[in-house]
């Protein structure tokens, strides 16, 4: 199901699909041209709780000279630390501040972990290339025990 970024956002240009929301399993994917993934907005202090693992998956067309594809992807457990609201496409990628972008994350792996490292990799992909070439970015979030919760408070 298509969902509609609010128009105050840059991310308006970008498809973004809920392909599963249930109290254990979110799936979002973003897809749209390289020069549309940028500029996002900070969070709004809604999002998404009670999630245990979070994962996602980049492709980025026409990357490399010979007109290969960038493709990566990161898998991420949570734990019971100090906590940040992490972007489900970051920022720096186009995200949203809206509470369906936005989930509760651990902040060890939000500022130093294997996902920012993911984003800095995707983003510098970006930058290369056709900018008009394709992009897609899939991200899911995971509650173990069906502990996801929608629209929470961070």
């Amino acid at each position: 199901m298509p969902i509609s970024a609010p128009s105050n956002t840059l991310q308006r240009a970008l498809n973004i699909d809920e392909l599963k929301k249930t109290k254990s399993q979110y799936k979002l994917l973003y897809t749209g041209k390289k020069k549309d993934f940028q500029d996002g907005s900070d969070p709004v202090g809604k999002g998404v709780t009670g999630v245990s693992s979070y994962d996602a998956n980049a492709v980025v067309e026409k990357v490399y000279d010979n007109g290969n594809s960038y493709v990566d992807n990161v898998d991420v457990n949570g734990n019971e630390r100090q906590y940040h609201q992490g972007h489900m496409l970051a920022k720096a990628l186009g995200g949203s501040g809206s509470a369906w972008n936005v989930f509760k994350q651990d902040g060890g792996q939000n500022t130093t972990g294997k996902w920012p490292s993911f984003e800095r990799q995707v983003e510098s992909a970006r930058g290369y290339g056709d900018q008009n070439a394709s992009m897609s970015y899939e991200v899911e979030l995971f509650g173990t025990g069906g502990t996801l919760k929608y629209d929470q408070s961070l």
